[in-house]
């Protein structure tokens, strides 16, 4: 659709909790298509994520778990991560498991669960005119995943 001209998603994990986002770059007029598209393909994923989806999810996250052990810094950076969050260092053969433990119907569980919640965080820069209220998104939010 050509809604945006740059897209990332990120996690932040904490010792309590965690961070999910995302971040895209667009055109004013196109903020809000965006925004609404995201919600629509969450919802997509929280009912009919496919098995394929999610294998190759799995081995994306495989792949990055071994190439760690490739670069010294991206390996001391998550040996940080892990002992702030977990308290302790996470073998690899743990991750792979940990990751090959996950299906289907567990994706569907954890993503319904997380949107289905009262408040979500916003932040945008730059010109603002296209972009719905907070109050729209999340109402636009509450009735998608409620449904689910």
């Amino acid at each position: 659709n050509e809604l945006a001209h740059s897209f990332l998603s990120y996690v932040t994990c904490y010792t309590d909790t965690g961070l999910w986002g995302i971040v895209f770059g667009t055109e004013p007029e196109k903020a809000g298509a965006m925004i609404a598209c995201f919600q629509d393909e969450l919802a997509r994923i929280a009912t009919s994520v496919t098995d394929a989806e999610v294998d190759r999810a799995k081995q994306i996250l495989k792949s990055g778990v071994t190439s760690l052990l490739d670069n010294n810094t991206q390996s001391l950076e998550e040996l940080g991560r892990q002992i702030l969050t977990l308290g302790r260092r996470v073998p690899p053969e743990e991750m792979v498991e940990r990751i090959e433990a996950i299906d289907t119907k567990l994706v569907k569980q954890v993503l319904s669960g997380m949107l289905k919640g009262d408040e979500l965080g916003l932040s945008v820069i730059g010109n603002i005119e296209g972009v719905p209220s907070y109050d729209e998104i999340l109402t636009r939010q509450k009735k998608i995943f409620n449904f689910i």
